[in-house]
């Protein structure tokens, strides 16, 4: 069986299908977390605080969770890569809090297993 995941430091194979599978279910987790539609998380708008931080936490997943580059996680939430920049510092700067902290590290665990099961 095929590891998805490289070594620390080295970058996965991507194409851009297994980069729009990362970055949906990412979306998916940070989706049902947050209880936002993916409708918007996928919208340009910022109407709410709850959907900007759901919009945060799937890119923040699919940078560190799926190993996509910034630019591969811009590139498929159509924004900017300082855009997404922010929203992982976002994210990293809750992490101070051990509850959330864990419940990041759930999140992201959550993220590999169904990682493991797009590329089997």
């Amino acid at each position: 069986m095929h590891n998805p995941y490289p070594p620390r430091g080295a970058s996965p194979p991507l194409g851009e299908l297994y980069q729009r599978r990362v970055v949906m279910e990412a979306m998916t987790i940070a989706s049902s977390t947050a209880k936002v539609p993916i409708a918007e998380i996928i919208s340009k708008g910022r109407k709410r605080a709850r959907a900007a931080f759901a919009r945060q936490l799937a890119m923040y997943l699919s940078h560190v969770g799926g190993k996509l580059s910034l630019g591969e996680v811009a590139t498929e939430f159509e924004r900017d890569r300082t855009t997404v920049a922010h929203a992982c510092h976002a994210i990293e700067d809750r992490r101070d809090c051990p509850v959330f902290d864990a419940q990041i590290d759930y999140l992201e665990g959550a993220l590999a297993l169904r990682i493991t099961m797009i590329v089997e």
